[in-house]
């Protein structure tokens, strides 16, 4: 691949450069700050990151006798979207304890954004340490939520973006950027569409009158797969969900700086609005280094402020455009010596705040996840789990539930299955890769817990009840023993009166 003429700076320069050491250690130190909230805690609070790590599980031990996953799960091996963030995760399993695997993740996750991030900056002829001013995406609500596909979409943009600048078209380049483009939907559809909306719109060349046409050809294969996935995912339950203006721009925002702590949140929000700022500057200034990646980023949030925040009941769509916009704009700016220090000033400021309230957060919640998983060895392995949990937000913020998937550490480590992991039927989006053997039934942690709540034990080995009432649980205790007891947390079951085989579809919905 050669380089491409079109690009606003030289780049032999770069390349001759040598590595500033300095700025290398600094944004090391920086990288291990953002990583503390996830790294210190012994579980990390997150709404989806013992989910994903529970189909990691199930994908690397699917096989193994004691475990059971077998018994409960079907694997449909097929390209789907979040396919490969998980066997990524499961490839870690293999290698790791599973929570030690969860924690890797995030490590793998920030480091490939600083490479890719130094490959993309490089690419335009910026200093390549200036990748530190995107390490706040790691203090971002999806990273925080665990969302761990979607943020392995997030990784993989800046290396897009720095082969799509970079380089001339060629037939090299062209098979480079489908590669980026197809290993993008295999994390997340999102991610897939926003890389192909780059590409096409970095094709077209407005003011020469042509197409790259070797460039707009690269989205063919993802283009392919996210019109398999369209095709073949079942009907969104819900439809699209808005907002009014206001509406969508509050969500907008909260889906992307909000964490466990408010106040990190609000100094985020802050961060956003000087980069804004900063840019709005070099606009009126013409001081824009790369015009049509601001022009991108712009784009970007028009887009998602328009879209619908979400999809059906729970599929986050329209804010998921601000993180791939913030990279475009740290690309298209100036970054000359006096600007990038005082970024890089303010920017460690804020890790170091945002580590100090979120780690602080996320340790709060260690004594109540050490009590709800103290019952572990009373449950036996490859049993059938009901959790109980009416309150999945203890402890987080409006947008993080620290409580939605600690549950699934009783099947990472003792095998079996619950009916709220991330697989069909419960999660119905057509992008897993697992399957329920049958339907799952008497979900409860999203509403109040009925007082009359008989029939349990007909489906599962063990209910476990997370503060529930004294109503709820004296139905249970009149169907099965309490086999365990530890403050907030009552553990019901253990005989094996339920059908052990449950052909789909005959389970209670």
């Amino acid at each position: 691949m050669s380089v491409d003429a079109s690009a606003e700076h030289p780049l032999s320069a770069t390349r001759r450069s040598p590595i500033n050491l300095t700025w290398l250690i600094g944004q090391a130190i920086c990288v291990a700050v953002a990583l503390v909230p996830f790294l210190l805690p012994a579980i990390p609070v997150g709404t989806d990151i013992i989910k994903h790590l529970m189909v990691a599980r199930v994908l690397a031990d699917y096989r193994d006798p004691v475990l059971a996953y077998s018994q409960h799960f079907w694997v449909h091996w097929r390209p789907t979207p979040t396919s490969l963030g998980d066997l990524t995760l499961a490839g870690l399993v293999q290698v790791f304890e599973p929570i030690i695997a969860a924690k890797a993740y995030f490590v793998v996750y920030a480091a490939g954004l600083c490479v890719s991030g130094r490959f993309f900056l490089q690419r335009l002829g910026r200093p390549p340490h200036a990748a530190l001013l995107l390490l706040p995406l790691v203090h971002s609500f999806f990273v925080f939520s665990g969302f761990l596909p979607f943020i392995g979409a997030i990784a993989l943009y800046p290396l897009l973006l720095g082969i799509l600048v970079g380089y001339r078209p060629s037939a090299l380049k062209s098979l480079a950027l489908a590669c980026v483009l197809t290993a993008m939907f295999g994390f997340h559809l999102v991610g897939a569409a926003i890389g192909c909306f780059t590409v096409l719109m970095f094709a077209v060349d407005v003011e020469r009158r042509n197409v790259r046409w070797l460039d707009a050809l690269s989205v063919a294969p993802a283009g392919a797969l996210i019109v398999y996935f369209q095709l073949t995912k079942p009907a969104e339950a819900g439809g699209a969900l808005f907002h009014g203006p206001l509406g969508q721009i509050k969500a907008y925002l909260a889906y992307n700086i909000w964490t466990l702590s408010d106040g990190a949140s609000m100094a985020a929000l802050a961060l956003l609005a000087a980069l804004g700022a900063v840019a709005f500057a070099d606009v009126v200034r013409k001081r824009v280094a790369n015009a049509r990646l601001l022009l991108l980023a712009v784009a970007l949030v028009a887009i998602g402020l328009v879209m619908p925040y979400q999809m059906g009941s729970a599929f986050i769509i329209g804010s998921r455009t601000l993180p791939f916009a913030v990279i475009a704009a740290v690309g298209a700016l100036q970054w000359n010596g006096l600007r990038l220090r005082a970024a890089a000033v303010v920017l460690s400021l804020f890790l170091v705040v945002s580590s100090t309230l979120n780690t602080e957060r996320a340790l709060a919640m260690q004594s109540d996840y050490r009590t709800f998983l103290s019952g572990m060895s009373s449950v036996r392995e490859g049993s059938r789990v009901l959790p109980i949990v009416p309150n999945i937000g203890q402890g987080g913020s409006n947008y993080v539930y620290p409580f939605n998937g600690v549950e699934d550490l009783y099947q990472i480590y003792r095998g079996g299955s619950n009916p709220y992991v991330f697989a069909d039927p419960f999660v119905p989006t057509g992008g897993n890769l697992l399957e329920l053997k049958y339907h799952p039934t008497r979900a409860t942690k999203h509403r109040h817990v009925p007082a009359d709540y008989h029939g349990a034990f007909s489906v599962y080995d063990y209910v476990l009840c997370w503060e529930c009432t004294a109503d709820v649980m004296a139905v249970l205790s009149g169907e099965a023993p309490l086999v365990f007891r530890n403050g907030k947390l009552s553990i019901y079951g253990g005989s094996r009166s339920r059908t052990d085989t449950l052909p789909r579809g005959d389970a209670k919905k």
